[in-house]
């Protein structure tokens, strides 16, 4: 096998595997034990249990938010409710770990309608990301299948350059010589490297397509939207401190 159609089969291999680096659902932002992000009129927090019983998870889970209220608030206002907001379950070595988002008001007083709305999604909004090959599949926290998109482009532009740099090479050397036996060997290799090229701008076509829907549906890393934003959460460095920053993209 030629180095042409090396590249070229290659290239189809890694295309292939662009619907299998799809993965399941990817761990949220804020499926941690320290998670915890006070609000104008709300803190968010997460609430972690274990166990092998899911429903005796969740019970666990209910009074330990009521256990929180209750330090927070004093026990003769307890009543105040924690919502709800979403919940991650995994497999772990101590068994069924679960993971689950709460939003309290910071006053007994306020009602639903009075403290911020908070979701947890893995929809994210329209991009010019999704433009640029993996870019979006990165932002949405897909590592692997921005990876194969990347890689699977950059390899199949250059599949296609280098067979066009040799379509040009063997057409240049039909002129360079009488010998008719020669002439058809150099046309028969320029013709060979003329469709390998083609092979290769469909596959960079293919991919460029692939990555704008698949940046448009697919669905990323869950992560918490507050009235309608955003929210993200940047790890920072300076000479004086180090710790989380927190972002509310518009």
């Amino acid at each position: 096998m030629n180095l042409s159609k090396k590249l070229l089969y290659m290239a189809m291999c890694i295309i292939c595997t662009l619907p299998l680096s799809v993965k399941g659902q990817n761990k949220p932002n804020w499926a941690t034990s320290t998670y915890s992000k006070p609000l104008a009129k709300s803190k968010l927090e997460v609430v972690v249990e274990s166990g092998d019983d899911k429903d005796d998870i969740i019970y666990k889970a209910q009074n330990e938010i009521k256990r929180r209220r209750k330090l927070q608030v004093g026990e003769e206002n307890a009543w105040i409710k924690s919502g709800y907001i979403a919940s991650y379950w995994e497999n772990t070595d101590y068994g069924l770990t679960g993971y689950f988002l709460y939003q309290t008001p910071n006053n007994p007083k306020y009602q639903i309608s009075d403290i911020e709305k908070v979701t947890s999604t893995d929809r994210y909004p329209f991009s010019a990301r999704v433009f640029v090959p993996g870019w979006m599949q990165f932002y949405k926290g897909q590592k692997i299948k921005a990876s194969t998109i990347i890689a699977s482009e950059i390899l199949c532009i250059g599949g296609f350059a280098f067979a066009q740099t040799r379509k040009n090479y063997y057409a240049a050397m039909i002129g360079s010589t009488n010998n008719a036996t020669l002439k058809q060997r150099y046309a028969a290799s320029a013709n060979t490297y003329n469709y390998v090229s083609y092979g290769f701008l469909a596959g960079a076509i293919g991919v460029y397509a692939w990555n704008i829907i698949d940046g448009l549906v697919s669905r990323g890393t869950p992560y918490i939207s507050v009235d309608g934003k955003m929210i993200s959460f940047v790890p920072y460095a300076t000479p004086e401190s180090t710790g989380i920053a927190f972002t509310l993209n518009f």
